[in-house]
């Protein structure tokens, strides 16, 4: 049972290109004999050009998801960008504007394409080989460049993340404290879409964004998208560098997490600080791999200082250590460290995680079951998004908790504490009450330098539940008080 899932989680999620064998010399000598058969000779003529193929048609198929989202006001980029023209929506504005006719053609289009993308991500896994040392970092940050090129795919996050920068830096407020419909005139406040509540996100994320706001509209955001995707590129290379340790594919591993279609079209295009958090962890990783717990332990914290997300991950770093003494005496120091910049920049109040973790995703697993059981209503919550019912909320995180504690004591019996780790990542995303595509960059890196199959057979059906249920042809977000955007604008 257990080959029979490795055989078939590695030739879906994570193929691998088969070994080549090594030929005798009379093999080799009548390699292009007429004893040859002609498939055999093709293929090998064919081989080396599959990977490089593969690339092209991924590309192909990104720069059209750029030029469509790029066409105009659609499912695909909503952020409403009348009066910005190219600052938001990038050099390809109205390019292909004759293109989808449509909503409907657009979501489809794009449906369409994130398809395409993902079967050129499996031919390129399987010839991984073939973009060995930087190539595959080059080809990972070609991609990221490309995406990126284009407006904020799907959701308005990196607005958010300015206009929080901007309370703080112009105007004087705390963005713990307040929200942007305190400074009403910003003119972020249209392109954000969390009015009504405080950021939720770590001191060093904010602390991060906030010479951004000093940069106006147009600065900031390219800004930011160039920043991230250096974090993302870098964290492809440092992934590279883990697999490199742990004696698997360097290539492979960057490619796997680079050029997946969720983490680059989702992620990237709508420029999520996901990935600096995931820089700064796959970074602690790699540091523990190399015995340097001192720094393994910091950079744990920091990738918690930058999101919350990254809080489930960091305990199984200090089981990883050789020493975890010095690990966990690490974590306890730069938590302290952390917590004495976010007093003296921030005051006492934490990062406005309540109403972040009680929003609710239409197909979230906590709201899918809550609803068969019939206890799936919405409460009203400050802000735009409803909320979900305090005891949906409760049973998630008393599922979590437990869970997460149940995989500590596993890895620390086991030694596994990678796979641990990644079954952790799992476990928060399926028990969040509001889920997103990109989260699979929680998971993946795990499940990739994992040698569980069943981490990573678990890695893709998940990957393949946030691709269908966040189609713009389903509605993700169950409701939306537009009277909140009529009062404000």
């Amino acid at each position: 049972m257990r080959a029979s899932v490795r055989r078939s989680t590695t030739t879906v999620l994570f193929p691998t290109r088969p070994s080549l064998v090594h030929a005798s010399a009379p093999a080799l000598a009548g390699a292009g004999s007429a004893d040859t058969p002609r498939w055999g000779r093709a293929r090998r003529a064919w081989s080396p050009w599959v990977g490089w193929a593969a690339l092209g048609g991924f590309l192909s198929a990104e720069v059209a998801v750029v030029l469509l989202a790029a066409s105009g006001p659609s499912p695909i980029a909503p952020v409403n960008a009348a009066g910005f023209g190219h600052v938001i929506t990038g050099p390809f504005a109205g390019v292909a504007k004759h293109v989808a006719g449509g909503p409907t053609a657009h979501r489809w289009a794009f449906a369409g394409l994130i398809l395409a993308m993902g079967v050129c991500y499996a031919v390129m896994a399987q010839h991984a080989e073939q973009l060995p040392g930087r190539r595959s970092v080059v080809a990972v940050g070609v991609a990221s460049v490309v995406i990126v090129l284009g407006p904020p795919l799907r959701l308005s996050d990196a607005f958010n993340y300015l206009d929080f920068a901007r309370l703080g830096v112009l105007h004087g407020l705390n963005p713990y404290v307040h929200a942007p419909a305190d400074a009403v005139h910003d003119p972020f406040l249209r392109l954000a879409s969390w009015h009504r509540q405080p950021t939720p996100y770590g001191p060093l994320f904010t602390l991060l964004t906030y010479p951004l706001a000093l940069l106006g509209v147009g600065g900031g955001i390219w800004t930011l998208k160039a920043l991230t995707v250096a974090a993302g590129v870098g964290a492809a290379g440092l992934l590279g560098a883990c697999a490199r340790r742990l004696g698997h594919s360097p290539s492979r591993a960057v490619v796997l997490v680079g050029m997946n279609p969720i983490v680059l079209v989702y992620g990237l295009g709508g420029v999520h600080n996901d990935f600096f958090m995931e820089l700064a962890l796959i970074g602690a990783i790699y540091l523990v791999l190399a015995g340097r717990e001192l720094a393994a332990g910091w950079g744990a914290v920091a990738a918690v200082g930058l999101k919350a997300s990254a809080t489930v991950v960091a305990p199984f770093l200090a089981l990883g250590a050789p020493r975890r003494g010095r690990a966990v005496g690490a974590m306890v120091v730069a938590a302290a460290a952390l917590a004495l910049v976010t007093l003296v920049v921030f005051g006492d109040r934490a990062p406005g995680l309540a109403q972040q973790q009680a929003n609710v995703t239409r197909f979230s697993v906590p709201h899918v079951v809550a609803s068969l059981a019939g206890h799936g209503g919405y409460r009203s919550c400050a802000g735009v998004f409803v909320c979900a019912t305090p005891a949906t909320q409760w049973v998630a995180t008393a599922v979590l908790g437990v869970g997460a504690l149940g995989l500590l004591a596993w890895a620390w019996r086991s030694g596994d504490w990678i796979t641990g780790a990644g079954w952790a990542a799992i476990l928060l995303v399926l028990t969040l009450t509001a889920v997103m595509p990109w989260y699979l960059l929680w998971v993946l890196p795990l499940a990739i330098l994992s040698r569980s199959a069943w981490l990573r057979a678990g890695t893709g059906v998940l990957a393949g539940y946030l691709l269908f249920t966040s189609q713009p042809f389903l509605h993700l977000i169950p409701y939306v008080d537009h009277r909140v955007f009529g009062h404000l604008l």
